[in-house]
């Protein structure tokens, strides 16, 4: 006798992870963040980021879901913080990474804007790679920057 599939609803979210979720959570997530880290330039190690979050310095989210009906995923992950700047208060999107992308782009910023929105944000600062460019400006982002980066050693 074959097992009946199951059925399930074919949506994507972006779930908030709280601080004292982040040890449950993490085997899910640390692969992505550790690439996201290395093609970052490893400026941070995941240790530090998994640490930042459980204090709630930094912010934990989960791309998660099905995209075909039958099995959940983990689609991607994104990191925060919010940054008290000395005229007002940014939120910075450190970690943003996945696949898929384009099946969950528009949630990602909708999630984006409201946290800025909910704790008091004058500005929301990404840094991305070129190739979010596009997915952002329909939302009407604007390139402010250009982050130049140059090894020294």
């Amino acid at each position: 006798m074959q097992a009946k599939k199951q059925h399930i609803k074919k949506e994507i979210e972006v779930l908030a992870i709280a601080p004292t979720d982040v040890d449950n959570m993490w085997p899910l997530v640390e692969f992505q963040i550790k690439e996201a880290l290395k093609y970052g330039g490893e400026w941070a190690e995941s240790s530090h980021i998994k640490a930042a979050c459980k204090k709630d310095t930094n912010q934990l989210f989960i791309i998660y879901g099905s995209d075909d009906g039958i099995e959940n995923k983990v689609f991607g992950v994104m990191v925060t913080q919010f940054m008290k700047l000395p005229n007002f208060k940014e939120y910075q999107v450190l970690i943003l990474t996945g696949k898929y992308y384009k099946l969950w782009v528009d949630k990602i910023i909708k999630v984006i804007e409201e946290m800025g929105k909910l704790n008091g944000c004058k500005r929301i600062s990404v840094q991305g790679r070129p190739g979010y460019l596009k997915s952002v400006i329909p939302h009407g982002w604007k390139v402010k920057h250009y982050h130049f980066v140059k090894e020294l050693i």
